[in-house]
């Protein structure tokens, strides 16, 4: 039923856009009139707005954090199949945890700063977990993506995320498909066009159906998006509905369903100032074969209501925010503050954030300064400080706890000619850890002394060959690649790798006015030991290192791209979690066609 479901939205994807195609024909536009001055004055000027939702003004963090993005080109060129997959391949330093390759649970994090410092923000809204301490990032499909920015500081990662966003005057349309090993079917798809002179519509929709060894991962899931901007773009109000559901067999078996509800609106002051405000609700429903409905587990949900304000005083920044919820899970009251503003070559960047619980309250203050100057060579050099207490909620076991932190670095970023040279150092201190609160690692015995950890990291991208001397107008093969190495001094931190190094080549190519693209990727990545919850014990064990080698290729035809994703080819045994194996084999092929009309 869902497969013959999205092959139906598939279809009224096609239609839909043939049949504007239909009603606007090429050059329809174009209207000739009469010389003639009484004609002329009670003729109606043809607005070209295109109605848009406000795009935001000012980013979630300044100078003083890196920053590293996606656009729609980098999302569509990916090998990735998930976000997790996206973020290991551009974000340096980001470690996965994948209870589940396909389906999830997927979360991540920077070293010692596990739970409690990832978020994930989706629109500019912080999504809330509905199962663990951290959000599971899985629970956002890649095929909605729009671009992906991620600030990283001191205290973690911010996954900043826009879904597909229509402003132009002609509907967008994407469906793509793919199969392949293990026994894998994919279909996804995304509309969005215009409704008229102020309405505006975002759908998409995900099929995806494994087995591989036994184990089942299928995932269905819909969104839809309608905004009204009544006078002009600056101002909208906007309707989104997300609906998911997710079977998976692996070590953390689950059949799940989950919905979510968002009323926003957003309004910019000027073109220097925003405000924005909105309400949400989620729910996810845990589905047990057999089980009566009076015996089953009660769904779980999370109800938001949300303000922000940013503004662009002078050069600089500002960015704050207050979310209100309920529930034991969750802070009653968060509240955040950035600003920055630069001074000649240097930028200053200060912030808090501050929660109300119900048994305890959290607060934190960071500072950072970016100096950036390029009389010689482009240079930007960082240093960022953070410290207080950070909550952490368990929607599951609907309890929380708080963490004492403290974390510095500082980080260096050159540019010679085409290459990109960078360096990190950075300490990160926790008065004791916790678990992500999953049936992975929920009964193990995590050592509770103080988490001291100092991280070193080195990052370079740029040309290889000099392909251009050999063939003119031939594009380099590029490499990009980091290093990052992890000592700690006090307990034994949970997953974090002693080491962690991923290189990447690539190379691209177009041909006839761009008509035809070329990419081939090809990568390896490798972990160091680490501690891991072993399953039936109490007490983690050292696991050794692995690998993991991969690539893709792809290449575009007018509108029709055509790909091949292959990881693993040696078989070997990886995971990130024990008893949730990545598949033995990987390789994934399908088409995708992306048009306008």
């Amino acid at each position: 039923m869902r497969f013959w479901a999205a092959i139906g939205f598939a279809l009224a994807i096609y239609s839909g856009t043939s049949l504007a195609y239909a009603q606007t024909p090429p050059g329809s536009d174009t209207l000739e009139v009469a010389p003639d001055s009484v004609r002329e004055a009670f003729i109606e000027p043809v607005s070209l707005r295109a109605p848009a939702f406000p795009a935001r003004l000012v980013p979630l963090r300044g100078a003083s954090h890196e920053v590293f993005s996606c656009d729609r080109e980098c999302v569509r060129s990916s090998s990735a199949l998930s976000l997790v997959g996206l973020l290991q391949e551009f974000v340096p330093g980001f470690s996965p945890l994948r209870a589940g390759f396909f389906v999830g649970p997927h979360h991540g994090f920077d070293g010692a700063l596990g739970p409690g410092f990832l978020a994930l923000f989706i629109d500019g809204r912080e999504v809330p977990s509905l199962e663990r301490a951290q959000t599971d990032l899985r629970r956002l499909s890649l095929n909605y993506v729009e671009r992906v920015h991620v600030y990283r500081g001191a205290d973690g990662f911010i996954i900043d995320v826009d879904l597909v966003r229509h402003d132009g005057t002609q509907a967008y349309s994407r469906i793509g498909g793919g199969t392949g090993t293990p026994a894998a079917d994919i279909l996804d798809g995304v509309f969005a066009n215009g409704l008229g002179k102020t309405f505006n519509f975002e759908g998409g929709f995900e099929l995806l159906d494994v087995e591989a060894d036994n184990v089942e991962n299928d995932r269905f899931g819909l969104l839809g998006r309608l905004s009204w901007m009544p006078r002009s773009n600056d101002f909208g109000v906007q309707f989104e509905f997300v609906n998911a559901s997710v079977d998976r067999t692996a070590a953390d078996t689950a059949d799940i369903r989950r919905r979510e509800v968002v009323l926003r609106t957003r309004g910019n002051i000027g073109d220097r100032a925003q405000v924005e405000a909105y309400a949400s609700t989620s729910t996810q429903r845990l589905l047990v074969p057999g089980l009566p409905d009076s015996l089953a587990p009660r769904p779980r949900g999370a109800d938001a209501v949300g303000f922000s304000f940013s503004a662009l005083p002078g050069k600089g920044g500002l960015s704050t925010s207050a979310r209100f919820m309920g529930r034991a899970a969750y802070p009653s009251l968060s509240a955040d503050l950035t600003g920055w503003y630069p001074l000649g070559p240097v930028t200053f960047e200060g912030g808090a954030k501050i929660a109300r619980w119900n048994d305890f309250s959290t607060e934190s203050l960071r500072a950072g300064v970016a100096f950036q100057d390029s009389t010689v060579v482009p240079i930007t050099l960082r240093a960022f400080t953070t410290s207080g207490s950070r909550g952490i909620g368990f929607p599951e076991l609907s309890s929380s706890d708080s963490i004492g932190f403290e974390s510095f670095g500082a980080s260096a970023n050159l540019q010679l000619g085409e290459f990109d040279l960078s360096g990190r150092l950075s300490g990160q201190r926790l008065d004791h850890q916790v678990g992500f609160g999953g049936s992975f690692d929920r009964t193990v015995i995590v050592d509770s002394s103080q988490v001291d950890v100092t991280s070193i990291e080195a990052r370079v991208a740029g040309p290889v060959l000099p392909l251009g001397v050999i063939f003119r107008g031939a594009e380099p093969v590029r490499v990009r690649a980091f290093w990052r190495q992890n000592k700690s001094r006090g307990a034994a931190t949970m997953f974090m790798p002693v080491d962690q190094m991923r290189v990447e080549l690539s190379l691209y190519e177009s041909f006839f006015d761009d008509n035809l693209e070329l990419w081939l990727v090809g990568y390896l990545q490798r972990r160091g030991e680490r501690l891991l919850p072993m399953p039936g014990q109490v007490n983690p064990l050292i696991v050794g290192s692995d690998s993991w080698l991969g690539g893709h290729f792809m290449f575009r035809i007018s509108n029709f791209r055509f790909f091949w994703r292959f990881a693993n080819p040696k078989g070997m045994t990886v995971y990130d979690i024990p008893g949730a194996n990545f598949p033995a084999q990987f390789n994934i092929f399908g088409i995708r066609w992306e048009f306008y009309n």
